[in-house]
């Protein structure tokens, strides 16, 4: 499987898919990437998409070993601007 990208129009179903074929429930994976199960389930059914920080941890738990996200450089620009400025960053200059 490929790393998941919030920037993705198939998100929430590739994020299920992903789930699905590492043989996962909403409850397993949630207690693996430490989150709750309603937000995993909110994730696939596309009403929430997650954090910077959790989809890295998705990213390590869910993809295949050569895909893994292994550093924050793994982010796509807008992932990256988006976790900045979820945390507050009030203006980003590149």
């Amino acid at each position: 499987m490929d790393k998941l990208s919030t920037d993705s129009p198939t998100f929430a179903e590739d994020f299920k898919k992903a789930r699905v074929a590492k043989g996962f429930s909403l409850k397993s994976l949630a207690e693996k990437a430490n989150i709750s199960t309603s937000m995993t389930g909110r994730y696939e059914s596309g009403a929430a998409k997650p954090s910077a920080k959790t989809l890295f941890e998705l990213n390590n738990i869910l993809c295949d070993e050569e895909t893994k996200a292994v550093t924050i450089e793994s982010l796509s620009t807008d992932e990256l601007i988006r976790e900045l400025k979820r945390r507050g960053a009030v203006e980003i200059k590149f």
